[in-house]
């Protein structure tokens, strides 16, 4: 089982409505990033939700042609998501890696990775329903970008994001 969850905070100093928020991904019972209670609103650490969604679009977009796939959680310090994938088989862990020095967001080789002590590894979830939960939920995302604001780079990023997803994996998800 696979779920994204986000929710975006409206900040005074953010460059555009939706900016910003928390953001949780589910992985059968383990999770990696936050969601808070709205009372906890601009004390707790927030998300760069337009990264994380155009960097989960390039993730789904690579794993059609690459079995093995690391996001750099930026905010880190040398915290990578690994996904590896054979057939619909997704296989998630949360890794340390020392020997990156996290300038590249998305690798396609690490070596030797460690599951992170803090975290948790091999949690196997179908690739299709990651792909379809990524996939609507950045589409939502959009679609609120689009409401809230008038079209800038980010948009037109993350719309490219789908664009390509549309042309290259899927036509049969309903935007």
């Amino acid at each position: 089982m696979f779920e994204i969850e986000y929710r975006i905070i409206c900040n005074e100093d953010d460059d555009y409505n939706g900016q910003n928020g928390y953001l949780k991904l589910s992985f059968n019972d383990k999770t990696y990033g936050d969601m808070y209670a709205e009372e906890l609103d601009g004390i707790m650490e927030q998300e760069h939700l337009s990264f994380w969604f155009h960097e989960l679009c390039l993730v789904v977009i690579y794993l059609e042609k690459h079995e093995y796939v690391v996001l750099n959680d930026v905010d880190s310090n040398n915290i990578w998501i690994e996904f590896k994938r054979k057939n619909d088989d997704l296989i998630v862990s949360i890794i340390n890696n020392e020997d990156k020095d996290g300038r590249k967001f998305i690798e396609f080789k690490i070596d030797n990775p460690k599951i992170h002590k803090a975290f948790w590894g091999n949690e196997h979830i179908s690739y299709t329903e990651f792909k379809e939960k990524i996939i609507l939920a950045s589409r939502e995302y959009i679609n609120y970008l689009n409401l809230y604001n008038s079209s800038n780079e980010v948009i037109k990023k993350l719309e490219h994001d789908m664009d390509l997803i549309d042309s290259k994996i899927l036509t049969k998800f309903p935007k």
